[in-house]
């Protein structure tokens, strides 16, 4: 999601994570990972598993 703010740019990554992660440590991983790869800082949010919605093919 991009969300604009005091004009800047806020990107925020909503991940699904089991509930025997560490959702503060793997946070922490995915922000330094956006950081070293693509040189961008982003906000990310860790849900359950089942809280993002689905879009699904329907045949």
């Amino acid at each position: 999601m991009i969300d604009h703010l005091n004009e800047r740019d806020i990107c925020t990554l909503f991940v699904e994570v089991k509930t025997n992660f560490n959702k503060y440590e793997l946070e922490r991983e995915i922000q330094e990972q956006f950081k070293n790869d693509i040189g961008i800082k982003i906000q990310v949010k860790p849900v359950n598993i089942g809280d993002l919605p689905r879009n699904e093919k329907i045949n």
